[in-house]
């Protein structure tokens, strides 16, 4: 009997090292992506591969322990760690792209959630599901964004530019998500 206690509780701890391990290794990419920067002529927000990396995060590894690792992200981010794409510290999320950083949870909770449901096997609906990923990216920057940028120049600062870029990343979203999951 104590065996086979034993022998569960090995299990058991093995399966939370390795889940812990993805949630570090999605925040880390989540880090890494952050420094792959294009800045964009007249607007506070940066081009990164961070939504990229979020969409990935939520197809690949499922949405708790996507969202754990966002949030263990912005946690190191707020405490200072320089892991947003222009440093650390909690100002980033008070300031002009706090609502595009504090969309990344419900993005990528939404893809993984989908994800689990089957979107996946479809073309159609992976492609849906990407687009309601970075609708919450978007939807939440962009009201934060509003408080720091006209109404009638929102749009141009905080979406116009990025979409020919968020096109490409989510094509290769796609295809990286079609080809893991099959």
């Amino acid at each position: 009997m104590s065996l086979s206690i034993a022998v569960t509780h090995r299990g058991l701890r093995t399966a939370l090292t390795g889940r812990i391990g993805l949630v570090l290794f999605g925040s880390a990419m989540l880090a890494l992506s952050a420094r792959l920067v294009l800045p964009v002529p007249a607007s506070p927000v940066l081009v990164t591969a961070q939504t990229l990396a979020v969409v990935l995060s939520g197809a690949l590894l499922g949405p708790e322990l996507a969202v754990a690792s966002v949030g263990l992200y912005l946690l190191a981010g707020v405490s200072g760690l320089p892991v947003f794409s222009a440093g650390g510290g909690a100002p980033y999320l008070l300031g002009p792209t706090g609502g595009f950083l504090l969309g990344f949870i419900p993005a990528c909770w939404i893809m993984g959630s989908l994800v689990q449901r089957g979107w996946h096997k479809s073309p159609a609906l992976l492609a849906l599901a990407i687009l309601l990923s970075l609708s919450a990216i978007y939807g939440l920057g962009l009201l934060v964004l509003s408080a720091y940028v006209p109404a009638g120049k929102l749009l141009a600062a905080g979406m116009l530019p990025f979409l020919p870029g968020e096109a490409v990343k989510m094509l290769v979203a796609g295809m990286v998500i079609l080809k893991s999951r099959r």
